[in-house]
């Protein structure tokens, strides 16, 4: 027989199929019919003529196994001539209109094609395709496998989250053990998680990654193409990257990964609370891969976890470092603490206050006596009965005191002590902080004297010195005015008075424009001859140099007057004499040092106080200026030469003043303070300087450690967590406030400090507040109250305020710090109320509460549940279920069980035994209060409704139309309460399934056969959904004897006004009979199928080859081949017989 013979042949039937040569190993494709091409989407040419293997390469996922399962098959026909079969084989066909392909399963059948002789001609291979069932199978399977991964999964989170509340673990061993849990799940996953610094990636726990890729990946920064790890970090959005050698985002970095075998790369962020992308979350894999529902599922869980964890440590971290940077606080600010329980006459001292105190810890041991030992005497008996008043009245202290350290050291202390009593008052224990001021007092003490000397020299002065308001009243004036002048006023002192009141009318004008210029441009001297009159009745005529001061943000806030008196040449001359007379004294007397320099002559007269201060020998030699400079400290000598050259090159000045370092004797540099009044001739051009040089060098000291104290004060201040401000005692103006206290009140720094004290308090409370400033707030006392704030928002907080007297740049202030208490309050409130409440529901109602955990043990049980329930034990310590109906029980843990989802859920009515035997029933609530640190459990509301229930199963009414149908049919009917889950069954459930007693809609659940049931369900909740009344179902129910019945259950639902099903009737019919009879005729069908599949199949195939054979007949007119198609001819007639015997055969069974 021809190939073509057989192709007309092959070419008929239904079934894929293939003609192979036997030529060994390449198995040359010598025909494929219509159905295969169509089904593989090929043109015959693209195959006829190959090897089948080079034609139809094998899987890559299924290469070996593929190619040994067609390979075995076509050796055994070619060794046995016999048939093979391929039950399941894979191979992927692609998807029409894609690259992509599609798996599909084939059922594979081999058998020769033999001549008369009995040897193969032709191997033919047909293929069916199988692949619905299989992907159906293999889907359960995936189903079952996620879901035991998903309890591996649960278990491995509770060990990381049991390690990170451990307290010494850190970050990087949590993570570590995380992702190897996570790896151990999935073999062919390897995570990685890396942490983000700097808007660059850091490996944090990677340890299946390769070392030399992490090294590769280090530092790197993230971009919106730098790999799935920095595009998610720059975006904050998963990135799934299936194929890392296609992917545009993996351009720069696409070698690397490809290197160490990565081909697929799924990332997503760790997002903060507060937004900031912490770490990245990644899964690499070694193929090209993207993720299903599960994989997805298992990325978002992981990434949730790993948000709690790193948050978790970051807060702990931060804790740490807050309470690390307050510790030093206290040092840098020499600022103590302690405490002393009095029963046990225990005291502890912080770190500091072991220093500042100049005492080891380790030398001492600690009791009350041991700070009376180091107390100055002449504070001990001030400071007892400062305490004996603590303990008496029980009000916080403030007070300062002395101590003196081993060395022999005398330390100031600013002390705060309390007290802290028990429920009878009985003092348990005083704590308190103590303030090493020592510097402050110094400083103290040095500017008093400093301002005395200023004052001093100030009076003693010959030009009038005077200080004004803004609005032209004095704030100070020296001797010489008031000797010339204070005669115009009424009082001695005229302090307050207006200063024009001295000056003549024609001079008014002069004044006024003058003073405007002086505002207009603050520190610059401007210069005004004025006329005052004089005692004798004549006129005093004077130069004035008038400068506007300002305050430390270049506002004015005084005027600084100097006048010369110069009436008369000769008074002048005399001035100048008596000047030069107390010029000498006060040389002799002071130890500024005043000069006068002639810058003519280019020399400077010395008072004797140079020489003394300075340490150099007095000489007549001449000083000029320039050997003044070469005393200047060198960093000082520009600036010094440029503000004096600047000054003297102006002709409308006439003052200098400058502080700069120079050099003493002994090589040391003193900081000093230059005043110098300029002479100038008639053009303006300076000809002398008088002035006065000024040894500042202690006062700048001071200055600087008073600064520095004063910044750790004002750290302390400000670094507060508490809410606190600072107010002037008199105009009660808010002058400073920390950063707590603007965060709580909701008001910026600059309104704050705008406003008084009286601004926080409502109008009804300013009354009040008035009383506490005038009976009870002391200057050097603290004071504690409650009083209500109000915040900006208009919020009414209660807050708990103590203040201490403090001096404030000068003014009399007080400090406070501001505790709100108004969650406290109404906490208190509530829990009162609450539990007030509370007792008269749990012992006097009539409802069951309980609390249970997790598990159902009972944690609590109010104490009304033995009384109503007759319980002869406590329920304490015993778990809930084990009380519960055995066939209610089922139910209520499945609804129980929703609270992993749900915060409150309404339990169905179930049946409660008290140990007894003894049921009732009860309607119950369940809220899940297991995250509440009060409750810590989950609070079950039951209540009895036994007589209810017991009720409405005796209504007559409905038994008495239940038993006349019931008694009028064969059918099982069935009764149930969809609100309670109890049905009620006929006599049928006897006579036809042989149940003597049965229960509720569980019970009835319990007997539906296991593949019926859901769909059942679907069906009940369906009508629910729908509001439809009627429904009707078939499926196998359990009898008594273990043997399943069919029936044809038909429902009638009933619902109430809101909607709700409520009840629900039917009838059971058994339809056993009649389903076995219709399967008996379904068994005959199916051996009727299989005739039908033989005939469709093998009938045909000879028939087919049959009507090829005649249509050749017909087809040719010479008879050189017919006696071999008659031959097979034969063959073919004789197989069909054969397959027509077995069809009767099979037909009789």
């Amino acid at each position: 027989m021809t190939l073509s013979n057989i192709e007309i042949i092959y070419n008929n039937q239904p079934t894929p199929s293939i003609i192979l040569n036997t030529d060994f190993p390449y198995f040359t494709i010598a025909s494929a019919n219509t159905s295969f091409l169509e089904t593989l989407q090929l043109e015959r040419q693209d195959i006829v003529g190959r090897g089948l293997f080079e034609a139809f390469p094998v899987n890559p996922e299924h290469r070996d196994l593929g190619r040994k399962d067609i390979l075995e098959a076509i050796e055994y026909v070619l060794q046995f001539k016999k048939a093979h079969q391929i039950k399941k084989h894979q191979y992927d066909l692609p998807i029409m209109g894609s690259d992509q392909l599609e798996v599909h399963y084939w059922k594979i059948d081999t058998y020769p094609l033999l001549n008369n002789a009995g040897e193969i001609l032709y191997i033919i291979q047909s293929s069916t395709d199988i692949t619905s069932f299989y992907v159906e199978v293999e889907e359960k399977l995936k189903a079952k496998h996620a879901s035991l991964l998903s309890n591996d999964l649960e278990r491995l989170e509770k060990e990381v989250l049991q390690l990170n509340s451990e307290k010494d673990a850190s970050s990087t061993e949590v993570l570590l053990l995380y992702i190897r849990g996570i790896e151990a799940l999935y073999p062919e996953m390897q995570c990685s998680i890396l942490q983000i610094k700097n808007h660059r990636v850091y490996n944090w726990a990677s340890p299946s990654l390769p070392k030399l890729y992490i090294q590769a990946i280090e530092g790197l920064e993230i971009g919106d193409h730098a790999g799935s790890c920095g595009t998610a970090a720059f975006t904050k959005k998963q990135v799934i990257v299936s194929d890392i050698a296609n992917d545009p985002i993996w351009a720069n970095y696409r070698d690397i990964a490809l290197e160490y075998g990565f081909k697929a790369c799924w990332s997503h962020p760790i997002i903060s609370s507060e937004g900031e992308v912490m770490a990245t979350f990644a899964m690499y894999y070694q193929k090209v891969k993207t993720p299903d529902v599960h994989e997805l599922n298992i990325i978002e869980r992981a990434t949730s976890l790993l948000k709690v964890i790193l948050e978790n440590k970051q807060y702990a971290q931060a804790l740490k470092e807050t309470t690390l940077l307050m510790s030093q606080g206290q040092e840098l600010a020499q600022f103590g603490n302690w405490s002393w329980d009095v029963q046990s006459n225990v005291v502890s001292w912080s770190d500091a206050l072991y220093a500042i105190c100049g005492l080891r810890k380790e030398d001492v041991e600690l009791t009350s006596e041991s700070y009376q030992d180091i107390l100055h005497p002449d504070d001990k008996e001030r400071v007892n009965i400062a305490l004996g008043r603590l303990f008496e009245t029980k009000v916080s202290i403030e007070l300062e005191e002395r101590i003196i350290r081993p060395d022999g050291e005398v330390r100031y202390f600013k002390s705060w002590k309390s007290i802290q009593c028990d429920e009878h008052g009985t003092p348990i224990k005083l704590f308190g902080a103590s303030l090493d001021v020592t510097d402050s007092k110094k400083i103290q003490k040095d500017l008093l004297a400093s301002e005395s000397r200023l004052r001093s020299l100030l009076d003693t002065q010959t030009n009038y010195v005077v200080r004004l308001t803004l609005d032209g009243r004095y704030t100070y004036y020296n001797n010489k005015y008031k000797e010339d002048f204070g005669w115009i006023y009424p009082s001695v002192n005229f302090l307050g008075a207006y200063s024009t009141s001295s000056v003549s009318s024609n001079d008014l004008d002069r004044i006024t424009e003058a003073s405007k210029k002086c505002l207009d441009q603050p520190n610059k001297v401007f210069q005004v001859e004025i006329n005052k009159p004089a005692k004798d009745g004549g006129i005093k005529s004077s130069i004035w140099h008038l400068i506007a001061l300002t305050d430390s943000n270049d506002v004015p806030v005084e005027f600084q007057c100097i006048g010369i008196d110069n009436t008369d040449l000769k008074q002048a001359e005399n001035a100048l004499r008596i000047n030069n007379e107390r010029h000498t004294y006060v040389n002799m007397a002071t130890q500024d040092a005043i000069y006068d320099w002639d810058l003519e002559k280019n020399h400077i007269q010395w008072g004797d106080a140079f020489y003394r201060v300075f340490g150099y020998p007095a000489s007549e030699e001449l000083f000029s200026i320039e050997k003044w400079a070469a005393l200047v400290h060198e960093e000082d000598v520009e600036i010094t030469n440029k503000s004096l050259n600047d000054t003297l090159n102006d002709s409308t000045l006439t003052n200098w003043n400058l502080e700069y370092r120079i050099k003493k004797e002994n090589g040391d540099f003193a900081h000093v303070e230059e005043n110098g009044y300029i002479l100038r001739n008639a053009e303006g051009k300076a000809v002398r300087m008088i002035g006065v040089l000024r040894d500042i060098t202690e006062s700048k000291m001071a200055k600087c450690d008073l600064e520095a104290a004063k910044n750790r004060y004002r750290d302390i201040f400000h670094l507060s967590p508490q809410p606190m401000f600072v107010y002037e005692l008199g105009s009660l103006m808010i002058l400073d406030v920390n950063s707590a206290f603007i965060e709580h009140y909701g008001y910026s720094r600059e309104e704050l400090l705008a406003m008084t004290i009286r601004k926080l308090r409502t109008l009804e409370d300013v009354e009040t507040l008035n009383k506490i400033l005038l009976n009870e707030v002391k200057p050097g006392f603290s004071h504690t109250s409650l009083s209500r704030h109000m915040k900006k928002s208009g919020e009414l907080i209660y807050v708990l305020t103590k203040g201490n007297s403090i001096n404030y740049d000068g003014k009399a202030a007080r400090i406070v710090i501001a505790v709100d208490t108004t969650d406290k309050l109404k906490a208190e409130q509530d829990l009162i109320a609450s539990e007030r409440r509370f007792k008269t529901l749990i012992q006097d109602g009539s409802d069951l509460i309980s609390i249970l955990d997790t598990d159902g043990n009972y944690l609590y049980v109010s104490p009304n549940a033995e009384r109503i329930m007759d319980f002869a034990y406590t329920l304490t310590g015993n778990n809930a279920f084990d009380f519960i109906f055995e066939e209610d029980r089922a139910l209520v843990m499945q609804e129980f069980a929703l609270l992993g989802n749900q915060k409150r859920i309404e339990l169905s009515p179930f049946r409660f035994t008290n140990g007894e035997r003894e049921v009732r029933w009860l309607q119950t609530i369940v809220t899940d209060m297991r995250d509440d640190p009060a409750i810590e459990g989950i609070v079950v509301n039951a209540r009895d409704v036994t007589q209810r229930m017991q009720q409405e199963l005796k209504i007559k009414e409905h038994l008495e139309r239940y038993n006349i149908v019931s008694k009028a049919t064969s059918d099982t009917i069935w009764d149930t309460n969809l609100l309670t889950g109890e049905v009620r069954w006929n006599q049928g459930i006897d006579a036809i399934f042989g149940y003597k007693e049965v229960s509720g809609h569980q019970w009835w659940e319990d007997h539906v056969h296991p593949d019926d049931l859901q769909r059942i369900l679907d069906t009940v909740a369906h009508n629910k959904k729908h509001l439809t009344s009627r429904w009707t179902n078939e499926y196998r129910f359990r009898c008594a004897d273990g043997t399943y019945k069919f029936v044809l259950d038909r429902g009638f639902m009933m619902f109430n006004d809101s909607g709700q099903a409520t009840r629900m009737i039917g009838a059971m019919l058994d339809i056993t009979e009649r389903v076995n009879y219709i399967q008996t005729i379904e068994k005959k069908n199916i051996r009727l199928r299989e005739i039908a599949w033989t005939q469709a199949h093998l009938v045909r195939a000879p028939l087919a080859r049959i009507m090829g054979l005649m249509n050749l007949l017909n087809d040719h007119d010479n008879d050189e081949n017919n006696a071999d198609l008659f031959n097979y001819l034969n063959i073919s007639v004789h197989e069909l017989d054969e397959i027509v015997r077995d069809v009767i055969d099979k037909s009789q069974v």
